[in-house]
């Protein structure tokens, strides 16, 4: 009995040795993309560019060059959504515009896209929350 368990335990140690060097040693054979997954890569490719083309020259690219922030406004509030109506704590909305500034390499014509973003400061959590229009 004491050498089946002898050899057992060896027999173990050995997998266990195995287990961890055959990953180790093993090399990934690269694989052959196929027609359809090429096709996709250039698809996505000409969906998604990285710039924008000049309007301007039809000859430039179109890179983001700046982004601005104006400071918060409050320019809402309402009775608390969150849990706190019957505190009669409040909900306060605030808003700002993000200018990003673009401009073409080539030409360099530019201009402006403005995006509000906003918040809500919830009295009930004393913290801000998702803003739900």
């Amino acid at each position: 009995m004491k050498k089946a368990k002898k050899y057992l335990g060896i027999l173990c140690g050995a997998a266990i040795m195995c287990s961890i060097l055959v990953p180790s040693c093993a090399v990934a054979q690269p694989t052959k993309e196929t027609p359809r997954e090429t096709e996709d890569k250039i698809a996505t490719e000409e969906i998604q560019p990285r710039w924008e083309e000049c309007t301007e020259c039809t000859d430039g690219k179109v890179y983001k060059t700046k982004t601005v922030y104006t400071g918060w406004i409050r320019v809402r509030t309402n009775p608390c959504i969150h849990g706190g109506e019957e505190h009669g704590d409040l909900d306060h909305r605030e808003e700002r515009k993000r200018i990003e500034t673009y401009q073409c390499v080539n030409c360099k014509q530019g201009y402006d896209k403005t995006y509000t973003e906003a918040r809500v400061w919830c009295e009930f959590f004393n913290d801000y929350v998702n803003a739900i229009d």
